[in-house]
């Protein structure tokens, strides 16, 4: 059989490989990767915007998407065009040939490039594929639910969700997807990374979601998100104080968060946005699992008995920090036998990074996925816990109180639990070196501004 030309092409290399080495002929100064998927949107367009508009009524939808937001694109970019580029792209999207599924998966793949090649300086914040596809396996979207993701960044779990569910073969179509997003460069990004991923059924609007939530007269079926973490200047001192009214539209059911980490809010923001049979995951770092500053929120949220789930990540899987995250489950309609429960996994006690790439494995990510679902026990792994426990360890996380290494040998568990409790010092002080770092480039823009 007749190989195709894309079998063996990888679009993302080839684009990267001529911006990357002619930055100063594209006249780059801001954000190489909205240039580039500005410049494969356009090229899209007028490729098949004919062909969009005649195919169904659905497709009228997605054209004027489209149009929506091509028109925020400056002029220059519009009408600016290279040869090279130009002809590469035209050659990827002959509409005899063309395959809709490879363009969204480009698109992920020059993303996920440049966020890597920009390693911690990247402004566009955007979460490991792997760790993406857990927290979407995990909430389990379907079809007719309304999604979203109050900090959505680039849109990475908004399209994983559309694409769970055609895989499922339910009707993608009638999945409604939501984010909000701070940052205007990056909010255009996230469009057109739905777009380019056939998605139109969505609404990303912009703004801080702690200090002006969009959303919050909206309740969701689903909300899952990757926010900052620690956030310093997250708007504490903009929220009111007294006034119980406003404190509850601000969605601070529990208690305000740490003035210098903004953590909490945002764990607050997605309990908010749940509907009462909703589910909503959210990445955190492992300082809210015994921060002292916050026990009470804790302790509120464990009397409401809202967490079915902690999930511990090891250290090292994200782009832009090296620290060890969780991911809290929350559950607004727990089954009965769920009830005044919480399941604890921890993979730092598994073997899982691979040598080759910071990431989870297939198998990794279907152990948890199957730990959650049957609710189980497994030694050195995973736990079931009552909150009368918790509530006996004062609302403190920490996976040591739960999970217990076994082994007969009494000095290599001593030899285990000093190893936890330096790990958590480091974990720690990571957490404040970061913190640190954060004031000095905060600090060092403020200056350039002067």
């Amino acid at each position: 059989m007749k190989k195709n030309f894309f079998d063996n092409f990888k679009l993302e290399n080839e684009i990267w490989s001529i911006v990357h080495s002619s930055e100063l002929r594209f006249g780059l100064r801001g954000n190489k990767i909205l240039f580039i998927l500005r410049y494969l949107l356009i090229k899209f367009n007028s490729v098949f915007s004919d062909q969009i508009t005649k195919t169904s009524e659905l497709n009228t939808s997605y054209s004027q998407k489209i149009s929506e937001v091509l028109l925020a694109i400056p002029d220059q970019e519009k009408t600016r065009d290279d040869e090279l580029l130009s002809s590469l792209i035209d050659k990827f999207l002959q509409p005899q040939s063309f395959k809709p599924d490879l363009l969204g998966k480009t698109c992920d793949n020059l993303i996920e490039m440049f966020v890597e090649n920009e390693g911690k300086n990247s402004s566009t914040y955007t979460t490991p594929k792997k760790i993406v596809k857990l927290l979407i396996c995990i909430i389990d979207p379907n079809e007719n639910m309304r999604i979203c993701d109050p900090v959505c960044g680039v849109g990475e779990f908004l399209a994983e969700c559309h694409r769970t569910i055609k895989q499922k073969g339910k009707n993608e179509e009638k999945l409604l997807l939501y984010g909000q997003e701070k940052d205007a460069e990056i909010l255009e990004i996230a469009q057109i990374n739905l777009l380019l991923h056939g998605i139109y059924n969505f609404e990303i609007r912009s703004g801080n979601c702690l200090e002006n939530p969009e959303f919050i007269n909206d309740k969701f079926d689903r909300v899952i998100t990757n926010p900052p973490f620690n956030l310093d200047k997250w708007g504490y001192k903009n929220l009111p104080l007294n006034d119980k009214k406003l404190l509850e539209d601000k969605d601070f059911k529990f208690r305000y968060s740490s003035k210098t980490r903004g953590n909490f809010a945002f764990i607050e923001h997605v309990l908010a946005l749940l509907n009462d049979k909703g589910i909503g995951c959210i990445l955190q770092p492992f300082s809210v699992l015994s921060s002292r500053r916050e026990k009470e929120i804790r302790k509120k949220i464990v009397e409401s008995d809202l967490i079915e789930a902690i999930i511990g990540l090891p250290p090292n899987l994200f782009y832009t920090t090296n620290i060890p995250v969780i991911i809290l489950v929350f559950n607004k309609n727990k089954t009965d036998d769920r009830k005044e429960k919480i399941l604890f996994i921890n993979l730092n006690n598994r073997k899982i990074i691979r040598e080759s790439k910071k990431q989870l494995s297939d198998q990794d990510i279907e152990k948890v996925v199957k730990t959650f679902k049957e609710f189980i026990n497994e030694d050195e792994y995973s736990q079931v816990i009552d909150t009368e426990a918790i509530n006996k360890k004062d609302f403190d996380f920490n996976f040591n109180f739960y999970i217990k290494t076994v082994t007969n040998n009494d000095s290599i568990k001593e030899k285990e639990i000093t190893r936890n409790l330096v790990f958590e010092k480091l974990i720690n002080l990571e957490i404040e070196r970061e913190e640190l770092e954060q004031k000095f480039k905060e600090h060092l823009r403020q200056l350039r501004k002067d």
